[in-house]
């Protein structure tokens, strides 16, 4: 066939073509008359119809396989963007049946490798001599893999096998892969349909198949005769709907020695897309890079020379314009697409040219290390040590990368000084690559030092002398360091070389600058990068290093050998060489500067030219970001090397600014945004609300700056993270185009429309960045940014409030309250929601009297804006609610919190599932308890803890602070064994949500102490009380009423301990208790009320103190004063009313010599008894008490039978109580949690570490 004469289809005729069975012509060169340099062959991989029936577009998935993008904008890459970059390169598409379970005649391995060879053969007539590089994906490279066997084997198409140079194998299963197990399931159900017993594509597919290790041998023996060269690509995540991988790394990597095999992972490629790029993508260069190796190999490989006689060919790579000037002006950039990894092509071949013999040497090219002192880094040293002392037949090549600033010059400042003493006969040349000009100017230096060069010689001479020089083993062996290799563009300039090729014998020809520095083993370089990215090209197959900030205890011991040394430089002592700088300030300014080392040394000089000390700088630093900024700014000619190593922190950056500005706009967009968040744990959830596109956010924009080194993504937790300079950086940056505010604008516009979500576990995650947002600059802000940080700052307060952190939720509110005073017009329902917000905040710092005003004013506006039965306004209700019951009038709580239920419950649009609901039963079951009503209060607490297990799951914060309110009902009913085991399932869930510090948790740990006193396992509860009370105190202080609940709790229980043990222990246990007692009574009568519930149940156990301590006529007044607010205020049926008549009746009792005490006794012990039984019953431990009492006071048995029959009938036993504190319980903490125990024998001590 005339190849002139052949028609390239475009991409829609190939996809509407029906033929399943083709090798088709992708394209050819731009002129007639050039020559193809080499046939490149795409194989398509296995097709697992998930969702699609199998013989649906069958002919079209040869070709998708390659095809990326949107409908009526497909790319397919191999057509239209390959021969970009690799001219005059027959591209070839082979299809074949791939599809699972239709296995006919042809569509085995077998069938699929012998149509390819017979098609290539029959393609190949007009230059039989022409060289094949193969490119596969997943089963395509079996087949191929058979294909080189079969030829290897057999005269019909060995002159095939001969030509086979490289292949690039994207995701093939060598030992097979899960793409085997889902498409199992599919072939068995179609060959049910078919008749087919077996699919040998599936089989080889299979993990560790026979045929497939078959195959696999056969091809490896392959490799070795005939040179053929590999590229592997792996992918980097699972596809969608799968839990794994389909061809792991093991799977996808021959595990050939390089450069037999290169291998590369294509990030954030999954097994389908690993092959298909729709633009000039990183991921696209970086792939591209290595086939353009394979290519250069296929074409000038010395193995195909010898076996047979080729014509010459045109250059693989674009030809370079004329010119002959040596400097930055005159020296052409390359497209920037062209690739360093060809550039440096481990294949490319010098020829040697006659240099001169090493005289003088070893040759040292470095700057001046005198004054350059060390510090940690270990093993980073170690590691480039055992890289360096290694012997390879092949030069080492590697590369620290990093953020700037972040030490990787200083690094390799210690490597030349270590290699200079470890090998003494070897030359070193430390090279300059921060422009086209140093880079040159460098290999000049080596020209010079090395008399390579004479006066008047041109630059195209001195360069290939350079060249030559390197490559002679006469030469000795050397280490090259090139530092700042930031920009690609350095490397990939060109200028003209003086020697012919093989490929242009009429004359010079144009030549990459990094061509100069050639591969050969007895060479090695050291890189040094910001850019992960170049990194990975100049090193090809050698190590990268990451370079991390410092660990506190390097960047300690560095800036105390900075300060040092300026003391010691000084002339005039500076102010700071007074003192001693504190170990905490030194702790505190590595923290500021990010324990970055450039930040560090150079604050250590600014503190010497400032005469400073170093608590007075971190004072600067803390005043605004400008002071930072500056010593970002600051250019130190004091802690530099040479004139262009001294260099600002910022100016580190900014190469890598610039180049992304110019070539990656969505990472400079997201970069510019991370800018105003936390530095810390950025979600990458959040940032899908601002870049949607999946590809552009982690493809192009994060993974452009992860290559930079500028963020790092933790794939675990699916967040990013910046360093807070960088922050800082971008900020200034973004400042001085006048873009600044825009920025701080779309964040705090993105927290607003995330923060809150609902779930608990996403509002923590954006809350630091949510906070973060409100700190920015906002002094140029509109309207409309002030109504947003108005809004924000109201939700982070609710967000403090939820979190009792009440100061900063009260603080918070007050800010949104200024910021809303500063909009014209400020929206209604946004002031009554800062104000609703504000009463929270007021009610959690006990500030009762500012709450409930706040709180009706936004029940007054609301009632007007939405109506009396809107949901927001009966929201505003159960505040109410709750600052009633906070002051103790529960009556009036109830009555509202009522009302609200009943109100949301009419309201037709709401479910009764509905959290408002749940949330007003909860309230209301909580107050119902409070005011003695135990049965309906259980009611109502089950049915709003399953409405919040339907609603937000079992181990919802807000599900598990119902579930401990039903315990404390069941507490209050003496159901001691059911109450502690909700409770302490209630625990450990919030220790796991929470965590055991939040108060929630440390009430909940109460309540359990609580039960355990209540079963006389006083000893234990008395030492958990007294950890929550330290807590609390820590927390609150103690004069707030979760502090005054927890001493209130722990007085109980020291009066208990007393009792239990006789007297035994010193009266100091019932002073401390009295003190408690005292002390809870007088604060909440003074800040809240005088009668509140609690205080009068204060007053009850001071009584009960004085009568224990013998000071029974001041227990009874006190005591008689109580009851009479308790029946006043809560009832005579009240069980608080009813534990201090009983108290009252004990003090009286106790006076058994006064007659008319006596006598009063037992009337009020039938009045208790008689109130008890109606509304607890005999079932209750206080009803048989009391019971047990009036027998006691008895005179004689007569008349009590019917109270010890009552009593025996209705005797509770707590058939839970042998497992409490049991390991089975889930009380057990082995760690130094609040419920730590040890259980010995069935009894229970306390063993708190």
């Amino acid at each position: 066939m005339n190849r002139q004469a052949e028609k390239l289809e475009s991409l829609q005729e190939l996809l509407k073509d029906t033929n399943i069975s083709y090798l088709k012509d992708l394209t050819a060169p731009e002129h007639p008359q050039v020559e193809y340099v080499a046939s490149l062959v795409a194989v398509h991989g296995l097709r697992i119809p998930f969702n699609i029936p199998p013989w649906k577009d069958e002919h079209a998935f040869g070709v998708k396989t390659w095809v990326a993008g949107k409908p009526n904008k497909e790319v397919l890459w191999l057509k239209d963007l390959l021969p970009d970059r690799i001219e005059n390169a027959r591209v070839l598409l082979f299809g074949y049946n791939s599809n699972v379970g239709l296995d006919t005649s042809t569509a085995g391995v077998s069938g699929a490798a012998e149509n390819l060879l017979a098609k290539l053969k029959n393609k190949r007539q007009e230059d039989p001599n022409r060289p094949i590089m193969f490119i596969c994906h997943s089963l395509g490279g079996i087949v191929v893999k058979r294909a080189i066997s079969k030829a290897r084997s057999s005269l019909q198409y060995q002159e095939l096998y001969k030509h086979v140079q490289a292949i690039a194998f994207f995701a093939t299963p060598h030992r097979g892969g899960l793409a085997a197990r889902p498409g199992q399931v599919i072939a068995g159900a179609l060959r049910r349909l078919t008749g087919n017993l077996r699919n040998s594509i599936l089989e080889a597919l299979r993990d560790d198949s026979l045929i497939s290790s078959d195959i696999h041998k056969d091809f490896l023996d392959s490799l070795s005769d005939a040179k053929i060269r590999t590229c592997s690509f792996y992918e980097a995540r699972a596809m969608p709907g799968l839990n794994r991988l389909v061809v792991d790394q093991y799977s996808a990597i021959l595990g050939l020695p390089f450069p037999q095999e290169a291998t590369y992972q294509v990030p954030e490629s999954d097994h389908s897309t690993i092959c298909k790029f729709e633009a000039k993508t990183q991921n696209y260069n970086d792939v591209i890079e290595q086939i353009s190796d394979l290519v250069d190999w296929t074409i000038n490989s010395p193995v195909l020379s010898n076996k047979t006689n080729t014509v010459l060919r045109p250059p693989l790579l674009r030809s370079f314009s004329d010119t002959s000037s040596v400097t930055d002006s005159h020296i052409d950039a390359t497209d920037s697409q062209t690739s360093i990894s060809t550039l440096l092509s481990p294949f490319r071949i010098f020829s040697r040219a006659v240099s001169p013999k090493l005289r003088d040497g070893p040759f040292y090219l470095l700057p001046d290390t005198t004054s350059f002192k060390f510090t940690g880094r270990e093993f980073i040293m170690t590691l480039i040590r055992e890289n360096l002392s290694l012997s390879y037949n092949q030069q080492t090549r590697l590369a620290l990368y990093g953020l700037g600033g972040v030490g990787k010059t200083q690094i390799a400042l210690e490597v030349a000084s270590w290699y200079r003493q470890e090998y003494p006969q070897r030359s070193i040349f430390w090279v300059r690559a921060g422009s086209t000009t140093l880079f040159m100017q460098s290999l000049k230096d080596i020209a010079t030092i090395c008399n390579l060069v004479r006066p008047g010689d041109a630059a195209t001479n001195w360069l290939d002398e350079v060249q030559h020089f390197l490559l002679d083993e006469d030469n000795g062996k050397w280490l090259m360091i090139i530092d700042n290799a930031d920009n690609a563009d350095t490397f990939s300039n060109t200028t003209q070389s003086s020697r012919n090729t093989e490929h242009n014998s009429k004359g010079p020809r144009r030549v990459p600058l990094i061509a100069y520095i050639p591969r050969c083993a007895n060479g090695q370089i050291l890189f040094t990068t910001n850019s992960k990215a170049v990194a990975g090209q100049l090193t090809t197959q050698g190590q990268m290093i990451e370079v991390l900030p410092m660990d506190q205890h390097d960047s300690l011991n560095l800036l105390r050998r900075h300060l040092d040394e300026t003391i010691y430089l000084s002339v005039n002592p500076p102010s700071y060489q007074k003192e001693v700088p504190e170990e905490q300030d030194l702790k505190k300014l590595c923290g500021h500067l990010g324990y970055l080392p450039l930040a560090l040394a150079q604050a250590a000089v600014y503190i010497r030219q400032q005469s400073l000390t170093v608590n007075e700088y971190i004072k600067l630093l803390e005043l605004n970001d400008s002071s930072l900024s500056d010593l970002l700014e600051y250019d130190s000619q004091a802690s530099a090397l040479d004139d262009h190593l001294s260099k600002a922190v910022a100016n580190t950056w900014k190469v890598a600014f610039d180049q992304i500005d110019s070539r990656w706009p969505a990472a400079t967009a997201l970069l510019s945004l991370m800018a105003f968040l936390d530095s810390q744990s950025i979600p990458k959830f959040l940032l899908r609300k601002f870049e949607p596109d999946e590809r552009q956010l982690t493809a192009i924009a994060l993974g452009t700056l992860q290559g930079y080194s500028l963020v790092n993504v933790e794939p675990a937790t699916e967040t990013v993270n910046i360093h807070k300079l960088i922050q800082l950086a971008v900020r200034k940056r973004l400042s001085s185009d006048g873009s600044a505010a825009k920025w701080a604008s779309k964040a705090l516009k993105l927290l607003v429309e995330t923060f809150p979500n609902g779930d608990w576990e996403t509002d923590a995650a954006l809350f630091p960045h949510a906070l973060q947002v409100l700190t920015n600059d906002y002094s140029k802000s509109s309207n409309e940014d002030k109504i947003m940080i108005a809004t924000l700052a109201s939700r982070v307060s609710l967000y403090y409030f939820n979190q009792f952190n009440f100061t900063e939720a009260e603080n918070l509110s007050q800010q949104s309250w200024e910021h809303i005073q500063l909009v014209s017009n400020p929206p209604e329902e946004l002031i009554l929601n800062i104000k609703a917000v504000w009463s929270l905040a007021f009610r959690g710092m006990d500030h009762l009297q500012k709450a409930e005003k706040l709180a009706k004013e936004v029940l007054s506006g609301r009632k007007k804006l939405l109506g009396k039965t809107h949901v927001d306004t009966l929201e505003i209700c159960n505040i109410l609610t709750r600052i009633h019951q906070d002051r103790g009038d529960f009556k009036l709580a109830a009555g509202i919190v009522s009302r609200t239920l009943k109100s949301l419950q009419s309201i037709e649009s709401l479910d009764a599932k509905d959290i408002r609901i749940q949330n007003a039963k909860e309230q209301l079951g909580v107050l119902l308890r409070f005011l003695g009503d135990f049965n309906d209060s259980e009611t109502l607490l089950r049915e709003a803890f399953d409405g919040y297990t339907k609603a937000l799951g079992s181990k919802n914060p807000r599900t598990l602070k119902a579930n401990r309110n039903l315990a404390a009902t069941l507490y209050c009913k003496a159901k001691y064994s059911e109450s502690e085991k909700i409770a302490r399932e209630t625990w450990a869930n919030q220790k796991q949500t929470i965590g055991e510090n939040h108060p929630d948790c440390v009430i909940t740990l109460l309540l359990i102490a609580d039960n355990l006193q209540a079963q006389e396992n006083v000893e234990l509860a008395l030492a958990s009380k007294r950890k929550i009370y330290q807590k609390a105190i820590d927390k609150f202080g103690n004069r707030h009423r979760y502090s005054l609940l927890a001493a209130a709790s722990l007085a109980s229980c020291l009066v208990a301990s007393y009792l239990a043990h006789n007297s035994k222990k010193s009266p100091i246990l019932l002073h401390e208790a009295e003190t408690l007692y005292r002390h809870v009574a007088e604060i909440l009568t003074t800040r809240i009320r005088l009668n509140h519930p609690e205080a009068l149940a204060a007053q009850t156990g001071i009584a009960c103190v004085l009568a224990q301590s013998d000071r029974l006529q001041g227990a009874e007044k006190i005591q008689r004063k109580a009851l009479q607010e308790l029946e006043s205020s809560l009832g005579k049926e009240h069980p608080l009313t009813l534990a201090a008549h009983e108290n009252l009746v004990r003090i009286l009792w106790a006076q058994a010599a006064t007659k008319g005490k006596v006598k009063e006794a037992r009337k009020r012990a039938l009045k208790v008894l008689e109130l008890r039984e109606k509304k607890l019953g005999y079932a209750h431990i206080d009803t048989r008490k009391i019971a047990v009492l009036i027998i006691e006071m008895s005179p004689d048995e007569r008349g009590t039978e019917n109270l010890k029959k009552k009593i025996r009938e209705n005797e509770y036993v707590d058939s839970g109580k042998e497992r409490i504190g049991s390991e089975e319980s889930g009380w057990v903490d082995k760690g130094e949690g609040l419920g730590e125990q040890v259980v010995e024998s069935g009894k229970y001590k306390v063993d708190w570490k």
